[in-house]
């Protein structure tokens, strides 16, 4: 029997394969290549490298998936933000509050709680960790600030007469995108010496579901209820659209930019998110990704850029890794009686994974193992790709092939 041919396809279908985890998550299953019928012409050197790698393999698989639950709100979490730093998690739900968790010894306390009229639909902290932003159906768009041992309100920004839908800070915290219920324009806010005003109104053709801004406050994306998303461009002192996106058959709820700016991802109620790519000055669809049932309610890649986190509303959080040529689903988490996630995002270290539930708590996911454990398949996939092909020819019925 061939040993490439033994090895290769159980690992492949591990790499290929997606993975449930749960609350008591099962252990990952390296088959055992002890019965394989070693050719004596296989390199020692690799034999050693493989074997050290299968056991670390197999020391990963055995570890269990970390799942904190935080229980604060006591009603649906809308949104889940963590400040640049990671010691801060912002969350906002429809029981008329943001809370504003810090993260101490390995646990993570509430530190304050920003009462609001009605539902808060958005919250984010700006680049540096001291202001927070917040969007609810009182049509208000609030800034807060962080003193010494409180968060104070320093501005309110009006013009939303229908309910603020989103609310995001765009390169540090000098501007503030906003979107609102209904309106089919995102509007952008500048900070003034004593006030806030607006610099510019981004407007589609129909409603706008959902704004997210680039690291650099360069471009900003909008997500439409005409199915289409567009990216906009800063220039000077005005904006101007750099591209439609189209490919969704239904609304564009969530959108985001990769840490560097050169992708973006779009989540849709039709069930799919698609992942654009810069060229130039176009973009162009790079992968749909499926699996979900339910809207895709929130999306997210992680600070490298390789791997990405989509939410749905059919309860369950994928994380989807890149290869050469292919975006694929690698681990799906599902917990809490399948509960609508509404929001999901990964840390900037990517040890941990945030969602917020429809029920009112918020998870925590380490998934450190998990994502050890994928780029060691990969490792061992390259390696033999690079390798066997010059230290083990491949035998087809008997003959060597070189």
């Amino acid at each position: 029997m061939n040993y490439l041919k033994k090895l290769l396809p159980p690992l492949n279908l591990l790499l290929l394969s997606t993975t449930m985890f749960s609350m008591n998550p099962p252990k990952v299953i390296i088959n055992d290549t002890s019965d394989c019928e070693a050719l004596p012409r296989v390199d020692e050197k690799l034999r050693g490298i493989i074997d050290r790698t299968g056991e670390r393999l197999r020391k990963l698989g055995a570890q269990k998936v970390t799942f904190k639950l935080l229980e604060g709100h006591i009603s649906g979490v809308n949104s889940v933000k963590l400040s640049s730093c990671g010691n801060y998690l912002v969350t906002c739900s429809s029981d008329k509050t943001a809370q504003i968790w810090v993260l101490e010894d390995g646990v993570w306390r509430c530190e304050a709680k920003l009462e609001h009229g009605t539902e808060v639909n958005s919250a984010e902290f700006s680049d540096d960790g001291r202001y927070v932003v917040t969007g609810s159906w009182d049509d208000a768009v609030r800034i807060y600030v962080r003193g010494d041992n409180d968060w104070r309100l320093e501005a309110e920004l009006p013009g939303h007469p229908r309910g603020v839908r989103s609310a995001v800070f765009s390169g540090g915290d000098c501007r503030v995108i906003t979107c609102a219920v209904g309106e089919n324009e995102a509007c952008v806010w500048v900070r003034g010496e004593d006030d806030w005003r607006c610099e510019a109104k981004l407007q589609g053709t129909f409603w706008v579901c959902s704004i997210a801004s680039s690291r650099c406050g360069s471009r900003v994306v909008t997500g439409f209820k005409d199915n289409t998303a567009r990216i906009w461009v800063r220039e000077d002192a005005s904006w101007r659209c750099e591209a439609e996106l189209q490919g969704h058959t239904d609304w564009v709820v969530s959108v985001a930019f990769s840490r560097c700016g050169s992708r973006v991802v779009t989540g849709s109620s039709d069930s799919t998110a698609r992942i654009w790519v810069r060229e130039g000055h176009d973009w162009r669809c790079e992968a749909v990704l499926q699996g979900h049932t339910e809207w895709v309610a929130s999306v997210a890649f992680s600070s490298c850029g390789r791997f990405l986190v989509t939410g749905s509303r059919d309860g369950t959080a994928r994380i989807w890794v890149r290869g050469n040529d292919s975006w694929r689903c690698v681990v799906k988490l599902q917990v809490h009686n399948s509960w609508w996630i509404n929001s999901a995002l990964f840390s900037r270290c990517g040890r941990f994974l945030v969602t917020g539930f429809a029920d009112g708590t918020v998870g925590v996911w380490d998934i450190r193992p998990q994502i050890e454990l994928i780029s060691c398949l990969e490792d061992l996939l390259l390696l033999w790709e690079l390798f066997l092909p010059i230290w083990f020819p491949i035998c087809i019925d008997g003959v060597p092939e070189c």
